[in-house]
């Protein structure tokens, strides 16, 4: 059955699928690995364990699940929104902890509104990838209107 209706939706992986894949692994990865080095090189004042625990419970098995998926039904939207909203997740993490970091040691200031205007997209990214997949569950297809 979900042959059939990745077949209906997606009738082949382009070139393009393959890229944002690609992209979305690499940028997923780099944001999971730079938010641990950064949580293992400054902890938050919740300490070590604290600032990990987001990492390890909430994001990297929601980015792992996404990868392995993606992987596996490349051609199903699902496993592109779900890879959407690991890597921006990752990416939104990582974002967070070297904006802290950066404005620790340098004070805000007027480099502050790029980065913080990077962060505050990857979150909305993040957020709004999350209710679309929810709200096409199982197929990937919005039915009505009104979910639109």
């Amino acid at each position: 059955m979900d042959a059939v209706i990745a077949e209906r939706h997606n009738s082949r992986v382009t070139t393009w699928h393959r890229l944002a894949r690609v992209a979305g692994i690499v940028l997923g990865g780099a944001g999971l690995l730079v938010a641990f080095w950064n949580q293992l090189a400054f902890p938050s004042a919740d300490g070590l364990l604290g600032g990990l625990s987001w990492l390890v419970v909430g994001v990297a098995p929601v980015y792992g699940v996404s990868v392995w998926v993606v992987c596996r039904r490349p051609e199903h939207p699902q496993a592109r929104r779900l890879l959407l909203m690991g890597s921006s997740l990752a990416v939104n993490v990582a974002l967070e902890g070297l904006i802290r970091e950066a404005a620790d040691r340098y004070g805000t200031g007027g480099w502050l509104w790029l980065p913080n205007l990077a962060y505050q997209y990857s979150g909305v990214l993040s957020t709004i990838a999350g209710i679309l997949l929810i709200a096409s569950y199982p197929d990937g297809v919005v039915e009505r209107t009104w979910q639109r």
